[in-house]
């Protein structure tokens, strides 16, 4: 029901259709990249990128429903701030003591969600940094790890850290399939 309210489309019609025509995701997917000039983002457009890059990636909507809402969420917050990148890299600057002194929840998962972020979609923003992409998501795994434990009771946050590098390859997917026209040389000033 939640997943309905969610994209317009129930987990039982997704399932069966992507399993049996990869529909009606492959539709929704379609009729959202070529309806749109990709600069009038909605949260329709993220959830629904984000759930048929699960699918295509073999991560099943269904089972990682709450870190498809959050990285769609993550998403749709860059997509619509431009701030968020120059305070993501903020976040690369020395990123142990951001790690280790982030009591700070929210921050925390700000910089969890901001390495996610550009390990999937910009993973070239990595290149001339001091550390690797490795360390960065390996912190970033940590610190999910340490909200999981943080929260009262069970949250999917374990699953954020556990399934880390499968969701980064997700948003590889939806980068490199989905939005490769929107990162033609507009990331450039990332790498600089």
């Amino acid at each position: 029901m939640a997943w309905e309210l969610f994209t317009g489309v129930s987990i039982q019609q997704l399932s069966d259709n992507m399993d049996l025509f990869n529909a009606p995701l492959e539709e929704l997917v379609s009729e959202m990249l070529s309806d749109k000039i990709i600069e009038a983002y909605d949260q329709r457009f993220f959830k629904v990128l984000t759930a048929y890059s699960f699918e295509k990636t073999n991560l099943k909507v269904h089972q990682h429903y709450l870190p498809v809402a959050h990285i769609s969420g993550v998403l749709d917050g860059f997509a619509r701030n431009d701030s968020s990148f120059d305070q993501g890299f903020l976040y690369f600057n020395d990123p142990t003591a951001r790690l280790e002194s982030a009591a700070d929840n929210e921050a925390l998962l700000s910089f969890c969600d901001t390495v996610l972020f550009f390990s999937g979609l910009m993973p070239e923003a990595f290149t001339k940094k001091m550390a690797s992409k490795g360390y960065y998501e390996q912190l970033a795994v940590k610190g999910f790890y340490a909200l999981h434990k943080r929260s009262i009771g069970d949250s999917y946050f374990s699953m954020m850290a556990h399934y880390f590098p499968r969701y980064r390859n997700a948003l590889g997917f939806m980068r490199q399939n989905l939005l490769a026209d929107n990162f033609s040389g507009e990331e450039e000033w990332a790498v600089q």
